[in-house]
């Protein structure tokens, strides 16, 4: 399988079969930016999971652990974990590794939150070789899906951080 990487807007993004939600972790309670839109393909999306709710799910602190929340009529909504740091590149890796696992075969776009990040270029990069190396398949060539980056941020990220990460 082949996958095409391309930075998109977030109606863009609505329209992939999953959407790739970072998920921070601190002291076991997962915390969702408030960069992230608090509805996506009809989903409510809260800004805290409880340790009881990850771990009944299944969702981990470690970078790339996600939970599939499966939807009926549109985008399904993955949670990935970042781990315990936004600024470390191994755990964008993951990510995107996590984030590409979760859609399967489908077209994922993930989410890409740049408030506070201190290298956003560098992120979408580690972000972007995490989910290229996880879809490797020696064996299958036959479909052609994407995997968008969304930069997203409050307020908007700036035209000078947009053109950082499409870097």
């Amino acid at each position: 399988m082949s996958r095409t990487v391309r930075i998109s807007s977030l109606k863009e993004a609505q329209l992939q079969a999953t959407i790739g939600v970072p998920v921070n972790f601190h002291d076991g309670v997962g915390t969702i930016s408030d960069a992230v839109p608090s509805r996506l393909a009809g989903v409510e999306i809260p800004r805290t999971l409880t340790k009881v709710w990850c771990a009944q799910q299944g969702l981990k602190e470690d970078a790339g652990s996600s939970v599939v929340l499966r939807s009926l009529q549109g985008s399904n909504v993955a949670f990935v974990s970042l781990g315990s740091s936004d600024q470390v590149l191994q755990n964008y890796r993951l990510f995107g590794a996590g984030a590409l696992r979760a859609a399967g075969d489908g077209s994922v776009a993930v989410l890409l939150s740049t408030n506070g990040l201190t290298d956003p270029s560098s992120a979408a990069q580690a972000l972007v070789e995490g989910a290229l190396l996880a879809s490797y398949n020696f064996k299958s060539k036959s479909s052609e899906e994407t995997f968008d980056v969304v930069p997203v941020a409050v307020p908007l990220p700036t035209v000078a951080i947009h053109d950082v990460v499409t870097k």
